[in-house]
């Protein structure tokens, strides 16, 4: 069944966004790099011919960037679409809007779009797992465990996105991609935000949305909350532990019929092998009643998901934390050449030995390390007193954020080792990305206005960028002498203020 779709949604008012009056209002998170391509698709990635998904708009292929010769997911949008309403930028940017305000390791990410005459073009991750309803196909069935594993993080990737006022409305496992295709490993990235909305939490959402088989029962009335999400997930397990859905039928009709019942059945052989927290759980999340129905964070603290076995690098863990301790408060450049360097330029793959760490240390799986957890981790390998110690040091030399948690880019800024984001190879390739008329050089302007990403950022600000990385009489500057100069600014014992 494909996803039905009525567009006359209720979105929640966009933020205002405070301009920064210093150089320390700036705050660089993943989405301030997410920025519309001026130039013409065509000219920077070449696209297979190869269709690799489809979503309610659009269809998605594999594009090689030219010049860096990585391999990305483009998700392409005609204008005029025959099927559906005509797409326009509005529709469009509210999906960037979305992603831009994502940073959570179990969440797609994207890189840039693109607005050509007939065509929208957004750029994202590839990874070549395939998505688990593939997956579900090819083994008819995982084992408990593993159904466990991928849930915990479907449950945290949710619990993210509802913590920022996004309801997915079209979870399904079409819409859960595994990062690879290596035995054991069932990593997953939830994708297809182009049916996604911003809502107030606790208010209700107008407009049908979403594919059929995974559809809440209030949906079909039209009003309902981000509690729609908790039961897609319930179907989701359901399918992954029995091979099959719970609400079928013979007609769309039927299965609408049924959905709004709500009742199904786990009377079969197959879930006599199946526990009995497994199927309490499902019975939580296929709860008729949205007020009754569990949370995303409630689900990810059950005891059939928390007491999942997962595979731990503890040493990982700790080099991790170690890191942190020897995390000192940095310039603005080097927080936002790291966070574009991370972002835009290194591929999740080469972060995986983070991602786990830090889903490790997220113990309640909200995307974000608080203090309790650092402070809980410490406590494994110190005194009790040293571990306060540590902690409260870490969380002091953050003031300037405003936070009393550590979010994912934080976490991979402060644990990434020097060697590994600051080498020759990403300073290249950090430097064909700002060499955006590949003449070989990047001007002064070129690499502020990249470094500006998408903040409204005035004269002054731009001009202590300018002070930090140029001399009076430089003007441009070619790849060796960026790299050089990046690498003697940004080494760790140089850029502490």
């Amino acid at each position: 069944m494909g996803a039905i779709c009525t567009k006359n949604s209720i979105e929640a008012p966009k933020q205002t966004i405070k301009k920064p009056q210093s150089i320390e209002d700036l705050t660089y998170n993943p989405g301030v790099f997410v920025l519309q391509n001026q130039q013409s698709f065509h000219d920077v990635y070449n696209i297979d011919s190869h269709v690799i998904g489809k979503g309610l708009y659009g269809e998605v292929r594999i594009g090689t960037h030219k010049r860096l010769n990585d391999r990305r997911a483009v998700k392409i949008i005609k204008k005029d679409n025959e099927t559906q309403e005509s797409i326009d930028m509005d529709w469009i940017l509210r999906e960037v809007e979305i992603f831009k305000s994502i940073d959570h390791p179990c969440v797609l990410r994207l890189y840039e779009f693109f607005d050509s005459f007939d065509k929208y073009y957004l750029v994202m991750e590839y990874f070549e797992g395939g998505d688990l309803y593939s997956k579900i196909s090819e083994l008819q069935r995982l084992e408990e465990s593993q159904v466990s594993a991928v849930m915990k993080q479907i449950f945290a990737g949710v619990q993210h996105l509802h913590s920022k006022g996004i309801i997915h409305r079209d979870l399904k496992p079409e819409n859960i991609l595994l990062e690879t295709k290596k035995q054991g490993d069932l990593s997953l990235k939830i994708i297809d935000f182009d049916t996604a909305v911003f809502i107030s939490l606790d208010s209700q959402i107008k407009g049908m949305m979403g594919s059929l088989y995974y559809m809440a029962p209030e949906v079909f009335d039209g009003f309902y909350t981000e509690k729609c999400d908790l039961w897609s997930c319930g179907v989701i397990m359901y399918a992954l532990l029995s091979g099959n859905p719970p609400f079928s039928g013979l007609s769309s009709y039927q299965i609408v019929s049924r959905i709004r019942k709500g009742v199904y059945k786990m009377d079969s052989k197959i879930w006599n092998n199946v526990s009995a927290e497994a199927k309490t759980l499902i019975s939580k999340l296929l709860e008729k009643d949205p007020k009754k129905r569990i949370s995303a964070a409630e689900a990810f603290k059950d005891p059939w998901v928390s007491n999942c076995i997962e595979t731990r690098d503890d040493q990982e863990i700790e080099r991790s934390l170690n890191r942190l301790r020897q995390f000192n408060r940095t310039t603005k450049l080097k927080e936002a050449i790291q966070t574009f360097i991370l972002t835009q330029v290194m591929m999740s793959q080469e972060l995986i030995k983070l991602e786990k760490s830090f889903k490790a240390i997220d113990s309640d799986g909200d995307g974000v390390i608080s203090k309790s957890e650092l402070l809980m981790h410490f406590k494994k390998t110190m005194a009790e007193i040293e571990a306060v110690e540590e902690t409260e040091k870490i969380f002091n030399i953050r003031q300037g954020s405003k936070k009393d948690c550590i979010e994912y880019i934080e976490f991979l800024r402060a644990a990434v080792e020097s060697k590994t984001w600051l080498s020759r190879e990403n300073l290249q390739r950090a430097f064909i990305i700002f060499d955006q008329d590949a003449n070989g050089v990047i001007s002064k302007e070129e690499i502020v206005n990249m470094l500006s990403g998408g903040l409204e950022i005035d004269e002054t600000i731009k001009q202590q960028f300018l002070e930090e990385l140029f001399s009076e009489n430089d003007h441009e500057m070619n790849m060796q002498d960026f790299q050089e100069l990046l690498i003697e600014k940004l080494s760790s014992r140089k850029c502490i203020n």
